[in-house]
C-alpha cells in the first residue's frame, strides 16, 4: 500500500501506521488513511467499496485483537473495526472461542 509518498509492504505495516496515526488523535488523517486501505484492497482484489470496508474493518479488528483492550478500543474508535468473530467480547475461555471458530467456518464454507 503506498500512502503519502511511504510503501506498507505488509499488513503489520499498514496496522503500524493506522495505529500510530490513531493514537495521535488526528481523526481526519485516520479517515485519509482508512479509505486509502480500503482504495488498496479494492484495487488489489476487485472488491466492491462495501466488501473492501468489511475486509478493512475485519483486518483492522482481528489484528487489535493481539493487542491490549486499550489498543482494540481505540481502533474500535478510531476506525470502527471490531475482531470479526469475537466482537467486543475478548474475556471469551479457549473452548468458546473454538466453538465460535467453528461456527463462523461452517457459514463461509
Amino acid at each position: 500500500m503506498l500512502y503519502k509518498g511511504n510503501q506498507y509492504n505488509t499488513f503489520g505495516d499498514i496496522f503500524n501506521k493506522g495505529l500510530e496515526i490513531a493514537k495521535s488523535g488526528d481523526k481526519s488523517e485516520a479517515e485519509e488513511f482508512y479509505k486509502s486501505y480500503i482504495q488498496y484492497i479494492i484495487d488489489d482484489t476487485g472488491l466492491t467499496l462495501k466488501e473492501a470496508k468489511s475486509r478493512a474493518d475485519s483486518n483492522f479488528g482481528y489484528f487489535a485483537g493481539y493487542y491490549s483492550d486499550e489498543v482494540r478500543k481505540l481502533m474500535k474508535d478510531t476506525y470502527g473495526a471490531i475482531h470479526p468473530i469475537f466482537g467486543d467480547n475478548y474475556n471469551i475461555d479457549p473452548a468458546e472461542a473454538f466453538r465460535l471458530g467453528q461456527e463462523l467456518a461452517k457459514r463461509n464454507s
